[in-house]
């Protein structure tokens, strides 16, 4: 049966004057389209769909809001004189209306726009609702009328990787259920479809446990910074509703001070004087007793609280950082022996696929991949995801010299800078590739990205600024996989990522300038003067950048192989680095050195 929703526009054809770019963000990986304006009004237009899905009906009540105050045209664009045509038509297709959402869920689309009909063909719902957001992309207001322009349009679209994820950390300060939701909001505008909440950690249990209920009674800030069964359940149809998986993350056996709260006897080396560097990288310290069987048996407890909640298939079990400090010689031991026993009870018990962060983590330890899939969340070496990957794991990279969102503002802690410096540009970002210094057989097993946004100074205050629109960078490079590039390619996403950033804002979300407005008003100057730049570097910077990363002994191997900057920008690749006998570890410090010139 079709669902016929009265909806928005007559269509009326113009010429159009000054033409601009495509504004859609991330790119399209194919789309022709031509130079005719079509102006969008707002009656007798009939959306038909083949799909009875609430959540897609949703989808198209958000676009039909929208276009009742479509973002505006540029004012240094003249959209021309419009005559009357009519467009009285359109329709979303799908196969399936099911509103299951998971790993596997086909997100392809095709989209079509001439000036008689409107269509969205999709397998789910899911990838029609990314029709709609391209299709929302293009509707501008200008003068009285709503317009497309560079009609017709003809697109076909699907992701490069299928897991393009926002990690956010509630547990170092807590963030509201509304600030989640915004962040979903924007998280749906960018085709970004897995939100990573890092639930607890050190400084405090905001999470509550049915089974083990004081531990949020004790370890969370105050009872109202406790997230009650009910506003998980909230975020997670909130985050389905956009299109978005939720992927819930209890991290142990360290990270874990604030159970000391609620439960001492299952915790060590928690006293004061044990908040120490050697100990753990951020005060307070504290660690699971993995020797206390009641430790396991509490954590598999909460475990199995949040299974009740979360129904995503992945589940993330943490695993990070943990330091010979409290354990002793044992160290490795104890803690290959917990994660193997949790991965085994998460994927037998549960029916999930876990996930754990590389940290200190044995990363040629088996501890149960070669049974069934384990994705290691690769963060702090690059070199650690070839070896993951040659070890049986499938990878998600969060590779901090590109990814880690928080760098680049200060050591909280100590004053100076970040541990993480410099502060990552959404050029950086976009910049980096999944598969550098991987062999083809691997790539198969990096399911994606995440970019992460610790919490030590982030809370609802200035979270969005910090994230937006640096994570829409990630958005487009995993869904197109395509470089950064120079010249007119790289004018182009500065031009697309202003004008995505300015979309953002106009539907409510916070996100910080990439620019100054002129630059978008007026393109042509900066990008002449962005090019004479990149194409004329001062010709000693990247020695002294080589000498201020200790690289310096590559210098003399630069020039006798007569490579020059630009060129490394574009074509460095790890046969070269090999050629100067860098080693595979040096890798991802000698990338970021590139970006950074």
């Amino acid at each position: 049966m079709s669902l016929v929703l009265s909806c928005l526009f007559t269509l009326v054809v113009a010429t159009f004057g000054a033409t601009s770019n495509p504004t859609i963000w991330p790119v399209p990986q194919m789309f022709t389209n031509g130079t005719t304006t079509l102006t969008v009004c707002s009656s007798n237009f009939n959306f038909s769909t083949n799909s009875q899905s609430a959540i897609l009906k949703n989808a198209v009540t958000r676009f039909n809001n929208y276009l009742m105050k479509p973002a505006p045209v540029l004012p240094t664009i003249n959209p021309g004189k419009a005559y009357a045509a009519s467009l009285c038509a359109g329709s979303i297709t799908v196969s399936s209306s099911s509103e299951s959402l998971s790993f596997e869920t086909d997100e392809n689309y095709t989209l079509s726009v001439d000036s008689t009909s409107i269509k969205i063909t999709s397998n789910t719902i899911y990838g029609a609702m990314y029709g709609l957001t391209t299709l929302t992309q293009l509707i501008r207001y200008a003068s009285d009328s709503n317009v497309i322009m560079n009609a017709p349009w003809s697109i076909t679209d699907y992701p490069h990787y299928k897991h393009r994820g926002v990690m956010l950390d509630p547990a170092r300060n807590f963030l509201s259920v509304d600030m989640i939701k915004r962040v979903i909001n924007g998280m749906a505008l960018n085709k970004l479809n897995v939100l990573h909440l890092h639930l607890i950690d050190a400084q405090s249990f905001p999470f509550y446990s049915k089974s083990h209920p004081e531990l949020s009674a004790a370890g969370a800030y105050s009872k109202e910074k406790i997230y009650q069964p009910s506003n998980l359940t909230d975020i997670v149809s909130y985050a389905k509703n956009m299109g978005v998986r939720v992927i819930p993350e209890f991290d142990t056996p360290g990270h874990t001070f604030a159970i000391k709260f609620g439960d001492p006897q299952i915790m060590d080396c928690v006293e004061v004087s044990d908040s120490v560097p050697a100990m753990c990288p951020e005060p307070p310290c504290g660690y699971l007793n993995v020797s206390n069987p009641n430790a396991y048996n509490t954590i598999m407890d909460i475990y199995a609280d949040a299974w009740d909640i979360f129904d995503d298939t992945y589940f993330h079990i943490g695993a990070d950082e943990v330091k010979d400090a409290c354990w002793g010689k044992n160290t490795n031991q104890l803690y290959t022996q917990w994660l193997s026993q949790m991965a085994q009870d998460v994927n037998l018990k549960g029916k999930r696929t876990p996930i754990l962060w590389s940290g200190d983590v044995d990363i040629t330890a088996q501890i149960g991949q070669g049974s069934f899939d384990i994705i290691m969340q690769i963060w702090d070496n690059a070199a650690d995801k070839l070896t993951a990957l040659k070890n049986g794991f499938k990878v998600i990279d969060s590779t901090y010299t590109s990814y880690y969102l928080d760098c680049g503002f200060g050591n909280w802690l100590t004053g100076g800078n970040s541990w993480c410096d410099p502060y990552k540009s959404w050029m950086m970002i976009y910049n980096h590739s999944l598969t550098d210094g991987i062999p083809q057989q691997y790539f198969k097993d990096i399911i994606g990205g995440e970019v992460c946004l610790w919490g030590e100074s982030v809370d609802d205050y200035n979270l969005q600024p910090r994230l937006w629109p640096r994570a829409s960078a990630a958005a487009e490079r995993w869904w197109s996989d395509l470089p950064l590039g120079t010249g007119s390619k790289l004018d182009d996403k500065f031009y697309r990522i202003a004008m995505q950033r300015d979309w953002m804002v106009y539907q409510g979300i916070v996100a910080s300038p990439s620019q100054p407005e002129f630059c978008t008003l007026y393109p042509a100057y900066c990008n002449y003067y962005r090019d004479d730049i990149l194409n004329n570097p001062p010709p000693a910077d990247w020695k002294m950048k080589l000498k201020d990363y200790n690289l310096h002994d590559f210098i003399d191997a630069f020039e006798e192989h007569g490579w020059d900057m630009i060129e490394l920008w574009n074509d460095i690749s790890f046969e070269h680095a090999s050629q100067m006998g860098m080693k595979q570890g040096h890798w991802a410090k000698f990338k970021h050195l590139l970006k950074e010139i």
